[in-house]
């Protein structure tokens, strides 16, 4: 749950090429609207974008020669790459990518702007300021929940499910506000350590949680392929 339709059919094939041993059933909540105002990219020197869907309406601005893309994620990166951007410097986590931008940044005079989305998990342009870099932003994408849909009570209910993978926080408060009932018989497969926190707050102390290892969709996958052939054992 949470994905849009395009990433949540690419979440399922990675699980039916390793064999998962049953059903799946996708849910998507998010709508992607992509806003692309007008950018002139080859006025940059760095482009930070910390997801795919940044860049999706600016191909043809990634071929600029001498630009430096800070990205996250590997579908960004392949993205990227299929693109025929050569100066790639590509991270796990938004984290894991503050730190060498920092250094990369420092006594340089290079102009850099960063591409994302209405909602981020990290603030990268408010924390370069605080160590005295300023960079441009503009957001090109909205991430829009879908109006509630009757359906999802009766998925979550069904007898047949086992597991729910959770992919945002805004997932688990879709279905405390769309359920009236969630049973605690399900195990709920977390994306984040902040997603498992939010389903024992918002569903119960008692939900039987597993949490990938870190948040990248191949660990998710792995990490339901190991936990549902112990649980359906």
């Amino acid at each position: 749950m949470t994905r849009s339709l395009e990433e949540s059919k690419e979440f399922k094939k990675l699980l039916v090429k390793a064999n998962f041993p049953g059903e799946v059933v996708i849910f998507p909540l998010l709508e992607i609207q992509y806003l692309a105002p007008k950018l002139e990219l080859e006025n940059y020197d760095v482009l930070i974008a910390t997801s795919i869907h940044a860049l999706k309406k600016y191909k043809n601005s990634l071929k600029k020669p001498n630009l430096k893309v800070f990205s996250v994620g590997k579908r960004t990166n392949d993205f990227l790459k299929r693109q025929g951007v050569k100066k790639l410097f590509n991270y796990k986590k938004v984290s894991d990518l503050l730190s060498p931008l920092e250094k990369f940044l420092e006594a340089k005079s290079l102009n850099t702007i960063y591409l994302r989305g209405n909602n981020i998990s990290l603030d990268i342009k408010s924390h370069l300021k605080t160590v005295g870099y300023e960079i441009d932003e503009k957001i090109v994408y909205k991430q829009k929940m879908k109006k509630a849909l009757t359906e999802v009570e009766k998925i979550i209910n069904d007898k047949n499910l086992i597991g729910v993978a959770l992919f945002s926080e805004k997932s688990v408060e879709f279905l405390r506000k769309n359920c009236s009932n969630i049973p605690l018989d399900k195990t709920f497969f977390c994306f984040s350590k902040k997603i498992e926190k939010k389903v024992k707050n918002l569903i119960s102390e008692h939900t039987k949680c597993v949490t990938s290892s870190s948040p990248l969709i191949e660990k998710m996958a792995e990490t339901i392929l190991t936990k549902f052939t112990k649980i359906v054992t």
